[in-house]
């Protein structure tokens, strides 16, 4: 057999399992797409709105506002209330401070101009959340550490309590109302 006939016959077969692997790899990749949009999980109404505010978390964390904004009902509110407690304020200060905004695109707004202003790469941890659901309306409770970088470059870190109000349209839960509270926030 001549030199060029031994290289065509191995490389026929290596061709064809090359091929073979595309095929598998892209299988799978089809077999597990992740969208940015909301999606309808299977299982128990309390686990669906459990997985949806896991969710909202790590979109915040990725600080992914466009996706962020598409967990919102058409005409959600956003209540953000900070006690002004903890070394970030002034000493005694006291001060709480309050926005109200509605709309997924002013929340969206909110969260990326002021919320992730002071927390720059936002890294939520020590979570839990009860969740309750009446019909095709859910409430969680959430407790939370968030931590972050201020533009100055100080680290702040903050204990936050959230109560958010889910709706169910269609197959999908949406937030209708969520309400923020930052307890405290030091900054190190």
């Amino acid at each position: 057999m001549q030199e060029g006939q031994k290289r065509s016959r191995l490389l026929v077969p290596l061709v064809l399992l090359i091929a073979a692997a595309i095929v598998v790899a892209g299988a799978f990749e089809l077999a597990n797409q992740s969208s940015s949009a909301p999606s309808a999980a299977s299982g128990s109404s309390t686990t669906q709105v459990g997985s949806a505010w896991n969710r909202h978390i790590d979109i915040l964390e990725a600080m992914n506002i466009t996706t962020l904004e598409a967990d919102y009902t058409p005409n959600a509110t956003l209540s953000f209330v900070s006690m002004g407690v903890g070394d970030y304020y002034e000493p005694n200060s006291q001060h709480v401070t309050y926005d109200n905004v509605t709309t997924p695109k002013q929340i969206g707004v909110f969260f990326q101009g002021t919320f992730l202003s002071d927390f720059i790469l936002p890294r939520v941890y020590d979570s839990n959340m009860t969740v309750s659901v009446q019909g095709n309306t859910a409430f969680v409770t959430s407790s939370f550490t968030l931590s972050g970088t201020n533009l100055d470059y100080s680290n702040l870190i903050a204990s936050v309590t959230c109560h958010v109000t889910y709706v169910k349209q269609g197959q999908q839960w949406l937030i209708s109302h969520e309400t923020w509270t930052l307890n405290n926030i030091n900054s190190h």
